[in-house]
């Protein structure tokens, strides 16, 4: 391993140690500093779903279970085998806040850019462009854009 290498390698076990931590605030950081990681971030899959899942320690933490979802999106096809997790994050809790919805957004997101499979991206997406908050709106809006330049790209 040259040094560049290394230090990814040494980053990334140092990333995936912190989502484990139990520090909800040190998981968001991690899983921030995960993305720009992209597909090598592949290894930090299972720690990532763990944070997306564990409702005791993120209940009222959207934030770093969206962050989770962003990274695991930017992840990409690696984390195919974690599509059941977001699509779980992308249902409607009772009493859900507006962090609570913008995880169902990111969510959805995640699931699209991991597999290009429309149809809960544009269902989460659609329900939410006419959210009472201006930017839930404009990012829902900005995935259906998404959505839609994709498919006129296949056909």
């Amino acid at each position: 391993m040259d040094e560049l290498e290394t230090y990814v390698a040494d980053r990334l076990r140092d990333l995936m140690a912190d989502l484990k931590s139990g520090d909800i605030d040190l998981a968001w950081e991690s899983a921030a500093d995960l993305m720009p990681m992209g597909p090598a971030a592949g290894p930090a899959v299972p720690a990532l779903i763990e944070v997306l899942l564990d409702r005791r320690r993120t209940k009222f933490n959207f934030y770093a279970r969206g962050m989770a979802a962003d990274a695991l999106g930017a992840i990409g096809p690696a984390a195919v085998a974690t599509i059941p997790a977001l699509i779980d994050c992308t249902q409607p809790e009772p009493e859900m806040v507006e962090e609570g919805r913008w995880l169902r957004l990111r969510a959805a997101a995640a699931i699209f850019r991991i597999s290009g499979e429309v149809q809960v991206a544009r269902q989460v997406a659609g329900e939410l462009v006419d959210d009472p908050e201006w930017w839930l709106r404009d990012h829902a809006a900005k995935l259906l854009e998404k959505i839609q330049a994709s498919e006129s790209i296949e056909k």
